[in-house]
């Protein structure tokens, strides 16, 4: 019996096309149905093709999608492909045109995706093809310039590239008219007016898909929705918390990331701090057992949470594991003096005692909150508030901060199984508005230590071993 990879060198480059043709009709080719194969990281098993010499690049194009969708990473292909990216020679098939806009995404090489759009003739593809590529682009400029907006980009600079940009946009790729207003929603989040951004953004929910990372603005609840909106109460979970009244690094997972990363996480936190100053909210599964065999029971505090995510799909099921330590931020709260909201996947740098210096400073501290000036210029919602990096102590105001995550992420988590799928950054988004409602009624202070670190490489098959790098240097 022929393996995956016989049975495509046995193809030649037609036949190659026509597979994939038919592998884009059962996807529907649309970026809901490419992101999954796109955006695998972890687990995808590479290999090399061997007979790739000599094909052009549409066939290239045809056999790493192919690949992809068999399980398989063709890594000599993916190097041919980069090559052929670096020599400018762009595929012109149809089919392989969008395909090829995926593995570039894939590859996050931003420059690349804007010279192939702009070079590349896309008129010809379905306009809902043509929607998909123009968020793309659009996202390839933003991650562009964003470490050029960190670094302090004048906003008349911006305003006018920006400008460019959408005429590009317009005239490339003809997405259509609230398609091209929901880019300029996204701008005025970028040039500062966060209010009018954030409803905006809600208003063209109702009409326009968000593709790629801005399907991040699905969670981006608009005021009204806030305070008016249907919110389910979460199920109680059972808490186990130690070492009442003390400080604490709370992070949420699923067992998944619980074998992956917490022994790493650990061994580490205890080099800063031998204290183990940890609690742990454990969705859908008991660490008790786990934490006798490694003597860290009555030392590390847990959560047991089941019952929350029967119901929801998978990716909003991986959204609950994020934010259900902000979802019951208020419980902790009760429990613990402060509470340092931290992910798994990194490392802890420096000890929870540095909290002591600024007791009863502030109720939330964050790292580099927004600082309201329209001559700033920032990044868009759910990137402008870390979620791994945030302090908030038992105070008045941090229980109204805390109550304020909870009704709005339970609104995210009441809405009904088919509607805004996904799900992520919902967390984020929770922090970006609780900052903008909450700013005059409690205090919110730069964190000026962070604690947590994370190296992240996100292409396509690198996943977690740069994380997982990170914790064992």
């Amino acid at each position: 019996m022929l393996s995956k990879t016989e049975e495509l060198v046995n193809l030649d480059e037609g036949e190659i096309l026509e597979k994939l043709r038919e592998f884009m009709k059962i996807d529907n080719c649309s970026e809901t149905q490419f992101s999954p194969h796109y955006n695998k990281g972890w687990s995808v098993p590479e290999a090399n093709f061997g007979a790739c010499a000599d094909c052009s690049i549409d066939h290239l194009v045809g056999l790493f999608g192919l690949g992809l969708r068999n399980n398989i990473i063709f890594s000599d292909v993916k190097d041919a492909l980069v090559e052929a990216l670096e020599a400018k020679k762009y595929p012109k098939n149809g089919d392989t045109i969008y395909e090829f806009s995926w593995f570039l995404f894939s590859q996050k090489k931003w420059h690349s995706i804007i010279d192939f759009l702009n070079f590349t003739d896309v008129l010809c593809l379905p306009v809902n093809l043509r929607k998909d590529l123009s968020h793309l682009y659009f996202l390839s400029f933003y991650k562009v310039k964003q470490r050029d907006i960190k670094a302090g980009m004048p906003s008349e600079k911006f305003a006018v590239e920006v400008s460019e940009t959408l005429i590009k946009i317009e005239q490339n790729l003809s997405p259509g008219i609230d398609t091209i207003a929901f880019f300029k929603a996204l701008i005025s989040s970028i040039i500062g007016n966060f209010s009018d951004a954030r409803e905006e953004i809600g208003k063209l929910r109702e009409t326009v898909v968000p593709k790629f990372a801005f399907r991040a603005a699905n969670t981006l609840l608009t005021e009204t929705e806030i305070s008016r909106a249907f919110a389910r109460e979460p199920v109680t979970p059972n808490f186990y918390p130690v070492n009442a009244g003390s400080k604490v690094f709370l992070i949420s997972l699923d067992k998944i990331f619980f074998d992956i990363y917490f022994d790493l996480y650990v061994e580490r936190l205890k080099q800063i701090d031998p204290q183990i100053p940890l609690h742990i909210h454990c969705v859908n599964f008991d660490p008790r057992q786990e934490l006798l065999d490694r003597n860290l029971f009555g030392v590390i505090g847990y959560t047991s949470d089941f019952g929350n995510t029967s119901a929801f799909t998978p990716k909003t099921q991986k959204t609950y594991y994020a934010s259900a330590r902000f979802l019951f931020l208020e419980e902790y709260l009760n429990f613990y003096d402060a509470v340092y909201v931290v992910d798994i996947d990194g490392v802890i740098g420096v000890p929870i005692s540095i909290l002591d210096d600024t007791k009863s400073e502030f109720d939330v501290a964050v790292v580099n909150p927004p600082i309201k000036s329209r001559e700033q210029l920032f990044s868009l919602p759910w990137d402008l508030v870390v979620a791994g990096n945030v302090v908030i102590q038992s105070t008045e105001g941090g229980r109204i901060f805390g109550r304020y995550l909870r009704r709005y992420l339970s609104i995210i988590f009441s809405r009904k199984r088919h509607d805004y799928e996904f799900t992520w950054f919902a967390d984020q988004n929770a922090l970006f508005s609780a900052w903008l409602d909450l700013e005059n009624e409690i205090a919110i202070r730069e964190l000026t230590t962070p604690a947590f670190s994370q190296t992240g490489d996100y292409r396509l098959s690198h996943g977690n071993k740069s994380k997982l790098n990170q914790m064992t240097k």
